[in-house]
């Protein structure tokens, strides 16, 4: 069974939610942990070294609200 660590750059809610999706998707497939994750919130997460994928490239750009 695999563990799961909470990344610096989730809040304690965000890990909730990316945990209660990981569980909707676990049997055939998988989650990317920065699902939705946007450019503005990787560039602070960076500069306050708490980005978990500091060179992943994102295609959203922007966060929907």
């Amino acid at each position: 069974m695999m563990i799961l660590e909470q990344p610096k750059c989730f809040t304690d809610f965000q890990w909730e939610v990316y945990r209660q999706e990981l569980q909707e998707v676990k049997n055939s497939k998988t989650l990317d942990i920065c699902f939705d994750c946007t450019v503005e919130y990787q560039r602070q997460m960076r500069n306050e070294s708490k980005c978990a994928f500091p060179m992943k490239r994102l295609d959203k750009v922007t966060e929907y609200v």
